[in-house]
């Protein structure tokens, strides 16, 4: 049995490995989030030594209120369409014969995805120089929620989309959520509390100023885990069974 599942998850592995370098522009962003994080750091280090200009200061602002945020969104589309393209080619149905059902494959990309969202979130601060990099706890936090942050893009593009297709133009509405940071920055306090209600909102308060509060770092942690449970429980649920024999 032990050996059936290990057999089970090194193919569907194999099957992202397969897909992961179909798809350029996930491996190019990997490369890529190191450079982001050193860029933002040079700009940072720019602004103080040298362009002490307010409208550069205002750009260095809403880059970096948006930047932390990325990687979650980005890993959690592209690997949205993955599954989508595999869903399109009939790769699900022929799971639906096999101890691989299509909701064990959406298992394995939500774990790919919080991998990766994490990787390239957590390379993109340690190469930004001190500058940028948050405290350690605000850091590994900040760490942890975009690997979250990459599953419910994951799994709410599922939800919503039938193909990939539908699928990259359900990405870019959700995309929107990356402008929270930006009114995070902008609005006065009362309307800002509403704005950490997603947890997209977070990601700028993590990694921006001080370490906040115990009491803070747990109520961000509750509404990661809220949102999720949201998410995951119809995708994998007995009496919904999203990923059933109903697939396409």
């Amino acid at each position: 049995m032990i050996q059936s599942k290990n057999h089970h998850h090194r193919f569907v592995f194999h099957v992202f490995l397969k897909n992961l370098f179909k798809n350029p522009l996930l491996i190019l962003f990997l490369c890529l989030s190191p450079l982001m994080g050193g860029m933002q750091g040079f700009l940072s280090h720019l602004q103080n030594a040298w362009i002490q200009k307010e409208w550069f200061a205002t750009v260095i602002n809403l880059f970096s209120a948006v930047l932390p945020a990325f990687p979650a969104y980005f890993i959690g589309l592209m690997m949205s369409l993955m599954s989508l393209d595999e869903r399109d080619e009939g790769m699900w149905n022929v799971f639906q014969v096999t101890p691989i059902q299509p909701h064990t494959l959406v298992k394995e990309r939500c774990i790919h995805s919080f991998f990766l969202a994490s990787l390239a979130f957590l390379t993109m601060f340690l190469t930004s120089g001190p500058s940028w990099v948050p405290p350690w706890p605000s850091l590994l936090l900040g760490t942890l929620f975009s690997g979250m942050q990459s599953m419910m893009y994951l799994l709410a593009l599922l939800h919503v989309a039938q193909d990939s297709v539908k699928g990259l133009v359900w990405g870019k509405l959700i995309g929107l959520f990356l402008l929270l940071p930006l009114f995070n920055r902008v609005l006065t306090t009362p309307i800002k509390i509403g704005l950490f209600l997603f947890p997209t909102a977070w990601m700028e308060r993590l990694t921006q100023g001080p370490t906040p509060s115990p009491n803070i770092l747990g109520i961000a942690l509750l509404i990661h885990i809220l949102w999720l449970s949201i998410l995951v429980f119809p995708m994998f649920s007995a009496k919904t069974k999203k990923f059933g024999p109903q697939c396409p």
